[in-house]
Parts: C-alpha cells; structure tokens; sequence
C-alpha cells in the first residue's frame, strides 16, 4: 500500500522510531525549511502481513453435529409421515390341479365365490310347510343374537359415516338472547290508606337487548392420508359385520329348521 503523507517532524525523532517499530518504510525528502522542525515530504510504504487464521471456537464441532443429528431427525420424521402402500391381497401358488385328479377339467367344476353379505331369502319355503314358514318369519322378529347382530352392523354403519365427516369443514353455530333492565319500587296509597309491601310503580328504566350469534369453522386437509385410512378401515369392519349379521340369520333358520324337523319326526 503507497500513500502519501504531509509530516511536521524532523528526522530522527521519536515518531519515526515508532513507524520503524511498526514495521513501516518510509523515505524523507531534505527538509524545506532549514534545520530543526519543517515541513516535509514523504512517502510511506507499508508492506501488509496476512494475519493468522481465526482458531476454531470452542464446541464448534459439537455444534456442526447437534445440526447434523436435527437433519437426520427431520427427514425421519417427514418420511414416517408418507402414506403407505395400499392393500393388496398376496398372490397365492395353487396349482391347476391336484394330484388326486389328475384327468380334472376346469369346466367340470364351478370356483366358489363368498357371498356371506347376500340374503338368502326364504329358502325354507321349498319343504311347503306352512307352520314351519310362520315360525321362521318369527326368527327376524323376536331372536336376541339376531339382533345384536343387526345393532353391531348398525354401529360399524355409523363409524363409517363419521370417520367420512373429517373431509369436510365444520361448521358450528349458535345463537342467544338477553334482556337486562333496572327495576325500582315504592308503596301506593288509596283512600287515605298506605299499603304496606313493594309495588313497581315505575317500570323499567333503560331496558337493554343482547343478542349473540357465535359462529366457529375449522377444517384440517388430510395431508398424510389419516382419515382416508381409518375410513378404509372402518369400511372393511362395516363389511365384516354385514357378513357376521347375514351368517348369524342363515345359521338361526337352519338351527329352527333343523330342530322342527326332528320334533315332527319324534312325533310320528
């Protein structure tokens, strides 16, 4: 770095000695102005040292890996909060056909299909026994685990409905009234006579009305698919209870089926 300098000292003095001690060079031009203190002309010359590097701060690298460890967490937590894959049923190996039957063609057979939802309606009525039909219908009408059954379908109906109302806002209002006012009293007299007690004998004074109606909104969007997978849940415990209730029917007529026929048989 050169810069130029305007210097009221003489050479040899005491401030030169302390640029020196600092490391600066300086050159002086003969002084104007005779011996002694004058007026000179310089130029300083200072030559720049890189300064040492800044050592590391105590706990820097603890800190370096507490940011480390924040990250590792973050990305963790964020990746546990994805939604999982959907439900597939597993592919199971079964062979064309067993070893048993080995001359088997697939049209002699018919693949079963579960229909455990599915009525079965009045399949009783084919034996044409008209007592048998009238203590049947009776079975929908006054058997107890028939109708626990139909109340646990009911309930998992009702489960579903609600987990389906998370998808929307909901909407809260209300509404109230109040009338507020200042009462006096006073004694009234007639025909000379003062009645004892309290009579209003001035009404309200400055009645006042307040009416309120709170209104209140909140909705949550269903980012990491919460609600999609509990209403998926409770579908499919909807549908086991649906199936639970329709076996639970099938297997009471058949047990009333069952047990006329053999009364009818230890009858005869």
């Amino acid at each position: 770095m050169m810069t130029n300098i305007q210097c009221d000292i003489a050479p040899g003095a005491a401030p030169l000695a302390f640029l020196s001690a600092r490391g600066l060079r300086f050159s002086l031009s003969p002084s104007r102005g005779g011996p002694g203190w004058g007026w000179c002309w310089g130029r300083l010359t200072a030559q720049a040292t890189p300064s040492p590097p800044n050592p590391p701060l105590e706990g820097e690298g603890f800190y370096r890996a507490l940011r480390f460890l924040v990250v590792v967490l973050l990305v963790a937590f964020l990746g546990a909060c994805t939604v999982g894959p959907d439900y597939h049923k597993p592919d199971l190996a079964v062979p064309a056909a067993y070893k048993e039957n080995a001359d088997w063609h697939p049209s002699d057979w018919t693949r079963a299909q579960p229909g455990d939802a599915i009525k079965r309606g009045a399949w009783w009525e084919i034996f044409g026994d008209s007592t048998l039909n009238d203590l049947e219908l009776q079975v929908d009408v006054s058997n107890q685990s028939l109708k626990q059954a139909e109340a646990q379908y009911r309930q998992a109906a009702a489960i579903v409905s609600s987990a389906r109302a998370n998808f929307f806002p909901t909407v809260g209002v209300s509404a109230s009234g109040q009338r507020a006012g200042r009462y006096t009293t006073g004694s009234a007299s007639s025909g000379g006579t003062v009645g004892s007690g309290t009579v209003d004998t001035s009404g309200s004074s400055h009645p006042t009305n307040t009416y309120s109606v709170p209104f209140t909104a909140s909705w949550e969007p269903d980012l990491w698919g919460q609600v999609r997978r509990t209403v998926e849940a409770d579908v499919a415990s909807a549908q086991a209870s649906a199936a639970t209730l329709e076996s639970t029917r099938l297997s009471l007529h058949a047990q009333l089926a069952q047990t006329y026929f053999q009364l009818r048989i230890i009858d005869e």
